[in-house]
């Protein structure tokens, strides 16, 4: 066993919470380490000083907030824990469920804005543009097709060779 484990294990030891085996090795390594050694000591000190120390009076709030800090978390804890603790503390399964109904609402709403989205599109093709607008495509489109005399438009530089442009 390493130290690491052992310092890990300690409060486990002096409980007698740990199997035959793990023990053998505990106390196999403790007879061979001072540093871990020095540490079991100095943890039995601190379990005796504090058991020596008078009993306090805490809150009930006190109680039910460390109840709910434990691994085996009491029914109480159902009453305190809220908001976004409460659903941090959630199992993966149900996180999941969340992310799922997430994702079911958000393509909801986006086809249904995609489908508003095409309707107004639809509305937008019968619209009949002003004259003036016309005409302004109309020349533009004249400009690049080459019909006015302005090579720069009709026909780009990197094709213009020698004054002719390429066929």
């Amino acid at each position: 066993m390493k130290c690491k484990q052992v310092k890990r294990l300690i409060n486990d030891y002096l409980e007698a919470r740990l199997l035959a085996p793990e023990r053998a090795g505990m106390e196999t390594h403790l007879g061979a380490c001072d540093s871990c050694r020095g540490t079991l000591r100095a943890t039995q000190v601190a379990i005796q000083t504090l058991g020596e120390l008078p009993p306090q009076q805490v809150s009930e709030d006190f109680w039910m907030k460390l109840e709910c800090r434990l691994p085996d978390k009491s029914p109480m804890c159902n009453r305190i824990a809220t908001g976004l603790v409460d659903w941090l503390a959630w199992p993966p399964h149900r996180l999941a469920a969340a992310g799922v109904g997430i994702a079911v609402a958000s393509a909801l709403l986006f086809i249904g804005s995609h489908g508003q989205r095409e309707n107004v599109e639809i509305g937008l093709t019968h619209y009949q543009p002003s004259a003036a607008y016309v005409m302004q495509c109309v020349e533009q489109h004249a400009a690049y097709a080459g019909d006015q005399t302005m090579p720069e438009l009709a026909v780009p530089d990197s094709l213009v060779r020698d004054g002719k442009s390429r066929d």
